[in-house]
């Protein structure tokens, strides 16, 4: 089985594209955990959110919150139980950003999303408090939305309940077999969410062969939606699911509502190569780039962009961070075999790669790497009149690069300023792989990042 993809939206349960992919919290890796800017995120990208329901004190309004307290992703609320709290001091808090520097999201409202996206989104929510089962059960029938809810419990009694209503009902068990495949059906439950952490793939492939659909919890990498047992399910919840799904492998949601996408890459390392970053740098937005300031470049290579060979036009946009070392670059380098190796700036056997890169003084310039030798400028260095982010600032510049058989066209652009150069250069790495140029600013001050890369094939 494929790794899951990101199905077109859909309305019914009945209609559901697998492998599928939920959205687990709405993605806690990118934004708020369980916030409405992550569910929007989410069905925006074409996957099915999943809502952790809760009472709240009047024991009828139901909230999307995972932790029984709001202690670790609440603020302006206080502490203590959920179920403590009232209407309005839900609706006048805050949950705190995934990436530190991010916007905080608004609460959820159960009522809201069945008001907003009943019967135009399929919604898997999850009762994590039996008290709310009936007020559940009640909603969803009276507004006839049983064919588009996908409800979602770890307690039998409740399971039951919820299917005997006409809900679509996922059984969610830590360890297999919870319940026989005969007792499951027998409910009218259709689906089980597995933790992949307790089960085998011959447990899944059982019930699949007694007709359930097996959905694997909880993945946030690459590596864990790819192995055995995860390829063997029907699908996964992923805490991010814009990096796990093959069908959108480049982005990583927008976490800072600002219209800036930043693009899921491989891990990241430093030149000359050598040591890879650990904790992995997560991608962020315009309040914070990279976890901590690296000082040097950092490079991560873009599988997504596949060969590229030229003529290719590579655009991006380099966000800086607010340094004052104005020699601050970033840019990208075209390097063959870029799958199976890691740039070096400097000497390294073997390496063939053009580098391209942009500073935050406007210098334009291309290196290019020929086995074993050092790096060779392509012509001589354009420097715009003026520098595309000032000293100390935040800015944004635009970088394209144009490479045809013969010749570099480098354009950038930023703070009303613009600068160009046209470089001879006929030699071309051949088919290579992109890797991409991270801002490597030293503390203070974040590095900053990229985003909207675009590599277009020209004729």
């Amino acid at each position: 089985m494929d790794a899951p993809a990101a199905p077109a939206r859909t309305t019914r349960v009945a209609d559901l594209v697998f492998p599928l992919t939920i959205s687990h919290r709405g993605g806690p890796d990118i934004y708020p955990e369980n916030s409405w800017e992550a569910k929007e995120g989410s069905v925006a990208s074409g996957f099915v959110p999943e809502f952790d329901l809760q009472l709240l004190a009047d024991g009828r309004t139901l909230v999307s919150c995972h932790d029984a307290t709001v202690d670790r992703t609440m603020t302006g609320i206080g502490s203590g139980h959920v179920s403590t709290k009232s209407v309005a001091e839900w609706t006048t808090a805050r949950i705190r950003p995934a990436i530190p520097g991010g916007r905080e999201g608004r609460p959820i409202l159960w009522d809201e999303v069945l008001d907003r996206w009943g019967g135009r989104v399929v919604l898997v929510p999850e009762l994590k408090d039996p008290a709310g089962a009936t007020a559940f059960v009640d909603g969803i029938v009276r507004r006839g939305l049983e064919a588009s809810v996908l409800a979602q419990t770890f307690d039998w009694t409740i399971a039951q309940q919820v299917a005997a209503a006409g809900i679509a009902t996922m059984f969610l068990s830590h360890r297999s077999p919870a319940q026989p495949a005969e007792a499951l059906t027998g409910a009218g439950i259709g689906f089980v969410g597995a933790d992949l952490a307790g089960w085998t793939t011959a447990e899944v492939r059982a019930l699949q062969a007694a007709g359930l659909r097996v959905v694997g919890f909880t993945v946030g990498t690459t590596a864990e939606a790819t192995t055995p047992l995860a390829l063997a399910c029907d699908g996964l919840f992923s805490d991010d699911a814009w990096l796990t799904t093959h069908a959108v492998p480049v982005q990583s949601g927008d976490p800072f509502g600002d219209g800036v996408r930043p693009f899921g890459m491989g891990a990241p390392y430093r030149s000359p190569g050598v040591e890879v970053l650990d904790p992995p740098i997560r991608l962020a937005g315009r309040g914070l780039g990279w976890s901590q300031p690296t000082g040097v470049p950092t490079y991560a290579r873009a599988p997504w962009a596949g060969v590229v060979e030229r003529p290719v036009r590579v655009a991006l946009r380099v966000h800086f961070g607010p340094s004052e070392d104005q020699a601050d670059d970033a840019g990208f380098v075209l390097l063959r075999d870029a799958m199976e190796r890691r740039f070096v700036e400097g000497p390294a056997e073997g390496q063939d790669a053009l580098l391209v890169v942009v500073a935050r003084d406007g210098r334009l310039e291309a290196r290019r790497y020929v086995d074993g030798a050092t790096g060779v400028v392509l012509g001589v260095p354009v420097t715009s009149p003026v520098p595309l982010v000032a000293p100390g600032a935040e800015g944004v510049v635009e970088l394209s690069a144009v490479l045809t058989t013969t010749t570099v066209r480098l354009h950038a652009q930023g703070a009303g300023a613009a600068v160009d150069a046209v470089l001879d250069d006929a030699w071309s790495p051949g088919p290579a792989g992109l890797v991409l140029r991270w801002p490597g600013t030293r503390a203070p001050g974040f590095p900053g990042f990229l985003s909207d890369v675009s590599v277009v094939r020209l004729a």
